[in-house]
Order: structure tokens, then sequence, then C-alpha cells
């Protein structure tokens, strides 16, 4: 017999398939496609994790689409961040470029593509007689955790709308994971970018400083006095005019670094007055200590000012035979260079506040990028745990249905009625697993993607509680004492019956599957405080306290379950189901004592 349906029909009808049909082999093509499909993402995983270009990572990520069912060419197309354009980026094989880029162009004409980018679903469209081939083509949205950034299409021999729904989850997830890895692709080449921007801003800033620089020192070599620049911190002549250098007798490199009072009486007015920021000595007659040791009359200037973080004195001086004129000389180019360093004080001033808040802005961007960082990390490594979870819970039920089938294929005509049965009942009880964990994930979906619709209806609660102890009873035959207790002032409440079964199906299988068989559970409801208070206890292993405060975390199971088959995944949905109904769940357990979940669901009303 063939299984060419989707997953979800395949599971729905194989307890009839198992029951009607035992005497006809079930091969394995509804575990083929997905598991290539799987191992191709496998593959994936691996190139992305080695040293590889942006090109060769989606040439290699595009490859996975070719194992999607009638697959014969892929194409990715990316949104371009500027002006919403659609740009082609890579196909496969190659030759298909140009073929690719006609169909895009038509989508985009007749709307298909506008369609695709609004809704953010994947499309099957038929192109029709327009092209070379059938005109099978699948759209695929590539959207990330904020925007869509591409588009995927796909050439393919037929419809696939008959994909199975395993490989239709795998793909929708390796989607999620592929247009996370071209945001992060796309983050990564802005961020060069914006580093190439800020090296060239900072490259040309250091030009402009040392251009400043040049033509300060420019400016004190064309006054005609004699300059020395001196550190007030410590004495030490920074530098000194042609001039100076004429006048004393050294050159600008002996002189430097030189203590000032080696060749200028040291200024009283100056002498350890730290909190003056500027001012001027006027002029005085002095002397110079030149390099033969000579003292020669001078007249002399100083001016102390700031010049960023450094305190620094301007010592001007000439010759005093000079006179009055050159006193007047020196007094308008002393004017002159000052002018000039307050000049250039305020453009350094400037240049280095623009520096700093560039610095600023640069690294307020890392910080920002380094946190977008490890939130895509978390997420794709939340993914890889969901698809090994998926990998690992699957294989085991899917080998029952898959064993059973074969015994009672090879056996029919030597096993009993009850043998038959046996494995019949194990094949139903694997497909309840699988059904199980399909609800439990397509639930967490909805839920992370704030999509759950809530239904109210009247239930009885009584009836409910007793329909739901008769299911679990026919698929978990352990023996187990369930007590219900329903007070006698719960008749209809207003709630959605759904929900109710997603809260109270997982906690009552939980105490089952995880306390002694034939222990007791108890099951109780009473109104409290204006609302409904469910209780569901069992006797079982517990839960050690530290662990408590993470039940209810996504894929979380507890350390002392230990061979206990579980996904991790029951009580997240018990606790959205409670959020969904306004209600609030509590948890008291002890490790060997046993564990009570309290659901307190406030009564509802249409409005």
């Amino acid at each position: 017999m063939q299984y060419a349906t989707i997953l979800q029909v395949w599971l729905s009808s194989v307890k009839f398939e198992a029951i009607i049909m035992t005497n006809k082999k079930i091969d394995n093509e509804v575990n083929l496609d997905w598991k290539d499909f799987f191992r191709s993402i496998e593959e994936y995983i691996d190139f992305k994790s080695q040293p590889s270009s942006e090109h060769e990572i989606l040439k290699e990520g595009i490859k996975v689409f070719l194992h999607l069912p009638y697959a014969q060419s892929v194409a990715l197309f990316l949104v371009s961040s500027s002006d919403f354009s659609l740009n082609f980026k890579v196909s496969n094989p190659d030759s298909s470029e140009n073929l690719f880029r006609k169909i895009a162009d038509h989508l985009i004409e007749t709307g298909v593509v506008g369609e695709v980018l609004n809704t953010g679903t994947l499309l099957e469209h038929d192109l029709g007689d327009k092209f070379s081939f059938a005109g099978n083509l699948l759209l695929i949205p590539l959207k990330s955790s904020r925007t869509i950034n591409g588009l995927i299409l796909i050439q393919t021999s037929k419809p696939i709308a008959d994909i199975n729904q395993i490989l239709y989850r795998l793909n929708i997830l390796f989607v999620s994971m592929f247009a996370s890895d071209i945001q992060t692709l796309q983050t990564y080449r802005d961020l060069e970018v914006s580093n190439a921007i800020l090296e060239q801003k900072v490259h040309a800033r250091t030009i402009d400083l040392k251009l400043s620089q040049q033509e300060l020192r420019n400016v004190i070599d064309s006054v005609l006095t004699g300059i020395l620049i001196v550190d007030n911190q410590n004495k030490k002549i920074l530098q000194a005019n042609s001039i100076a250098q004429d006048l004393i007798g050294h050159d600008e490199l002996v002189l430097s670094n030189r203590l000032v009072t080696e060749f200028l009486p040291e200024l009283p007015e100056f002498k350890n007055d730290e909190n003056k920021i500027s001012k001027q000595s006027g002029m005085f007659e002095s002397f110079l200590l030149n390099s033969s040791n000579n003292k020669v009359p001078i007249l002399r200037t100083a001016t102390q000012i700031k010049l960023g973080l450094r305190d620094i004195i301007i010592e001007s001086f000439v010759e005093n035979s000079a006179g009055k004129k050159l006193e007047e000389t020196l007094k308008n180019a002393n004017e002159i260079l000052e002018l000039k360093v307050d000049e250039r004080t305020e453009d350094l001033q400037f240049l280095v506040s623009k520096l700093k808040l560039e610095i600023s802005e640069r690294k307020t961007f890392e910080e920002e990028l380094k946190k977008l960082f490890m939130k895509e990390k978390e997420l794709g490594e939340m993914k890889m745990r969901f698809v090994n979870m998926v990998s690992h819970e699957f294989r085991t039920p899917l080998t029952v249905i898959r064993t059973s089938s074969q015994l009672i294929d090879s056996y029919y005509e030597r096993f009993t009625v009850e043998q038959i049965k046996k494995q019949i009942e194990k094949i139903i009880y694997s497909v309840d697993c699988l059904t199980a964990l399909l609800d439990n994930t397509v639930f967490i979906g909805k839920s992370e993607a704030d999509k759950l619709d809530l239904n109210l209806q009247e239930v009885n609660l009584k009836n409910f509680f007793e329909n739901l102890i008769e299911d679990i009873k026919q698929t978990y035959s352990t023996g187990h004492k369930i007590n219900l207790s329903i007070s006698d002032d719960i008749d209809f409440i207003l709630s959605d019956s759904k929900l109710l079964w997603q809260i109270f199906n997982n906690l009552i299988i939980n105490a089952i599957k995880y306390s002694p068989k034939n222990s007791e559970i108890i099951i109780r409801a009473i109104i409290s405080d204006n609302a409904i208070l469910c209780e569901v206890r069992d006797y079982g292993i517990g839960i050690p306290q530290e662990e408590l405060n993470h039940i209810f975390d996504m894929f979380f199971r507890a350390k002392n379950v230990g061979i206990t088959p579980g996904t991790g995944l029951g009580l997240s949905v018990v606790n959205e189901s409670v959020k969904k109904l306004t209600g609030q769940i509590t948890v008291r357990s002890s490790p060997e004592q046993g564990t009570t979940f309290k659901v307190n669901l406030p009564f509802l009303t249409m409005d």
C-alpha cells in the first residue's frame, strides 16, 4: 500500500488502515521524503558552521529546497531594504538564472509577488503555458523575526500540495532558519560598510588635524619674535620657532624637552597658580641665557592658556635694542598668535567632540548587534533542540507501527485474534502519541504567533472530565485509580472546551506517566472566590524544588524523569492555555511525595 498523502491524513487514517488492511505491506515512502529533507538541513547547518562566503552559504541553503518532492530548480530573490525591490541573488542550477528572472518579472507584474510578501504565506502557482516548462511554481516567503527579507521560487514537475505533514513542518522550520541566517549576513555586511565609513572619517579627521598643526607651526615661524611653547605642568619646552632658536643658539631638536628655566628666569606671576585658566603677563624687560652662557637683554611677554587638557605657556621675546617699535610689533604678533590659537583650539575641541560622538554611536551599534546576535543564536539553538526532539520522538512510534504492521503481515495466518488485536493496539497507541506531539507542536506555534482563537461555549464540567478520563484509560492501561470529585454547585460553565482539553489532558497524562502503576490520582473541582478551582494530584516521583521555576519553559524536562519518554512541550501548552482563559496555574511538589497542580479559572462572559 502506498502512502503519498500528507502526514496529518496518514496519521488520522492509520488506525483504520491497520485494522482492515492487515494483509498488505506498508512501505516507507512516508518516511523517505522528510528524512531526506532533514538530512539536507543537517548538511546545510554543518556547512555554514565552517568558514564560508555569503554567496556559498546562500548557494548551499537553496540546495535544501531541491529535496522537496518534484523540485527541479530553485532561485533566491532578496528584498532591498532601501527601495523594497526584488533582486536576484542565486539559483540552482546556475543555468536557470535567466528563466527565473523572467518568471519573477511576470509574477511582479501580475501581483503574485505582492500577495505572497503581503500575506507572508507559502503559495503554489500555475504559470500555464507562458514558459518552456510545465508551469508549476512554489513561492516561499523568507520571514525573519522582524520582516520578510526574501523569496524562494521552486520549479516543480507537478503540484506538490500532497506533501506529508512532517516534511511540511520541517520545511517551515528551515525557511525560518534560512531567513534568520540571511538577516544575520545582511547585518554583518551593513556593519562592515559602517566600519569602513567610520575609518574613512577618522582618517579624514586625522589629516585635518595634521594640517591644522602644520598651519599653526607656519604661523609661529612667521612671527618676527622668538617664541617658546612650554608645558606649564613640567616647565619643559614643546616647540621653538626659528627666531627663538637663533637667539638661544640651539636648534629645536636640542631645545625640545629642556626646562625653560635653563634659558629664561621663572615667571613669578604663574608660579603655583593652578586656578587661573588664562592670563597674560604683559611686556616686561628680562634676559635670555644663550648657548654661550651669555645674558641677552630682551623684551618678554608670556601668556598662559588651555589647549584641550594641556595647560601651556607661550613665551614671546625680542632683543631689547629694537626699542618701542619692536615692542609694538611684539604686541601685535602676540595678539595674532592668540587669535590663531583660539581658532585652532575651537577647531580641535569640535573635532574631538565629534570623534567622541562617532565612537559612542559605534559602541552603541556594536552593543545592539551583539544583543541581536545572541538573540538569533538562542533562537537557532531552540530550533535545533526542536528538530532533535522531533527526530527522536517520531522515530520510536514510527518504528512500533512498522514492526507491528510487518508482524501482522508476516504472521497473519498463524496469529490468534488476541495477538492481532495486541499489535493493532500498539499501532493505535503509537499513532495517538504522534497525534499528541503534533497537536502540542501546532498549539505552541499558534500561541507564539498570537493566533490562538478563544471559542467560548457552555461546557458541562462533570461530563467533560468523565469523558476525558474514559479516553485516557483506553490509551493508558496502567491500573491507576482516578478519583473524580466535582462540587454539586458546578453545572455548566462558559469556557473553551479545546483549551480545557489541552490543560487537563496533559496534566492527567503526566500524573499517569510519572507515578507508579495502580497508584491513586485525585481530580477535584470547586468554586472558590468567584472562580473554578481545579486540582490534579498524584503520588509519583515529584519535581525537584530547584527546577519548579522552569517546568513551564519550552522543551524543559526535570532531571529525575529517567527514561520516561516526553518532549518538554506539555506543560508549556498547559501554561499558554491557562493564560488564554485568563486563569492562573500553580504547582506544589516534593520528590517521591507527588505533585499537585492547581488551575484557577475565573468565570467568563461572552462580552
